[in-house]
């Protein structure tokens, strides 16, 4: 399925906006100190900071509440209360500085906010009306007459009713990289750049102009596997809880030139899609650089995803993981023997849950 968001101008625009920034400033750092839940709550401890000043820090909880923001530097905390039956839920901080560039980070954890049973008793006690008096005897002549004892009872039932909460239907996907459909952009289509499901490089040199290489793995869940949550869900009007987490392995190469203006730049990011509307995203690494500088990342185990709350239509979920390189000329026209190159080498492995909302 290939979407306007591939389109190659406008990838081209969002790699130096999301990379580079409007300064040109390095990007904000976040990442977790603490995630860890107690019972129904999760709480979450974090350091972020930026060269350039205050950061602002957003915490979104991954069960479809309003997230959490916090402003300043340095590090800080915050707590969240699940409702009952969450069970695992993704929780991602996003960091942005005053020039607009984001940084995002989530983690996985798993919340035990099992509910409690209701039992509602109705009971009194047996309530007993007597109503008695002695024998009156009165004597005239040689006749007696007299009354007798009278008793009656009234016994209330103790009753007891146990309410369990609803149990929630739950299916769980794991796909890797050869169970993807791809899709591979490269612009222009004759720039020096290639895109593949594990690896994609671009590069640009001498009088060339700029080019990009763009890979997008797609995994479909059909709407048939997951009739038997989804159906009963909008027949009540009710939400799916829906966590995504991509677990990959990543290494990533950059250099360019001396040249004033060479850039090269790289970004991961995953997206989730339930009848052609995105429900979600989540950030992975990014890196920019430019003027003679270089950048190695050997391989390193990476984490990405999100987790929301959705009114489901019915349609197919696809979750999309997308790796792309950027490399820019530079701004004057002698460039005999400057370069700028690009490289990212990865292999993801996809977990999706499906689960009600109880």
């Amino acid at each position: 399925m290939v979407r306007s968001h591939l389109l190659p101008v406008l990838f081209a625009a969002a790699i130096l906006v999301s990379a580079c920034g409007s300064g040109g400033s390095e990007p904000p750092t976040i990442d977790f100190s603490r995630l860890e839940a107690e019972g129904s709550t999760v709480i979450a401890e974090f350091v972020f900071d930026d060269d350039d000043g205050q950061v602002t820090v957003s915490v979104d909880w991954g069960d479809g509440s309003e997230p959490q923001t916090f402003v300043g530097t340095g590090s800080s905390a915050a707590s969240h209360e699940y409702a009952p039956g969450t069970g695992e839920v993704v929780v991602t901080l996003t960091a942005t500085d005053a020039d607009g560039q984001q940084v995002s980070t989530g983690r996985t954890v798993t919340v035990d906010a099992a509910a409690a049973d209701t039992t509602t008793t109705s009971s009194s006690e047996p309530e007993t009306t007597t109503s008695s008096s002695e024998p009156e005897t009165t004597t005239t002549s040689s006749s007696t007459s007299s009354t007798t004892t009278s008793t009656s009872t009234t016994t209330t039932t103790t009753t007891t009713t146990t309410t369990l909460p609803p149990e929630a239907l739950e299916r769980v996907f794991e796909f890797d990289v050869d169970d993807a459909g791809i899709v591979t952009t490269i612009d222009p289509p004759d720039a020096d750049a290639s895109a593949g499901r594990t690896r994609i490089a671009a590069t640009t040199s001498g009088f060339d102009g700029g080019a990009s290489a763009e890979t997008l793995l797609e995994w479909t869940i059909p709407a048939d596997d997951l009739a038997e949550i989804v159906e009963p869900v909008i027949a009540s009007g009710g939400q799916l809880q829906i966590s995504v987490v991509v677990d990959f392995a990543y290494s990533a190469t950059m250099r360019t030139g001396q040249n004033r203006g060479r850039e090269a730049s790289f970004g991961i990011s995953t997206r989730g899609w339930e009848s052609s509307t995105r429900f979600g995203e989540g950030a992975g690494p990014t890196g920019s650089i430019g003027n003679g500088d270089s950048f190695s990342q050997p391989s390193t185990n990476e984490r990405t995803g999100f987790g929301t709350t959705l009114t489901p239509r019915g349609g197919d979920i696809e979750v999309e993981f997308e790796v792309r390189c950027l490399v820019q000329p530079g701004e004057t026209v002698f460039q005999i023997g400057e370069s700028s190159t690009c490289e990212v080498q990865f292999d993801p492995v996809v977990r999706v849950t499906v689960r009600q909302v109880p």
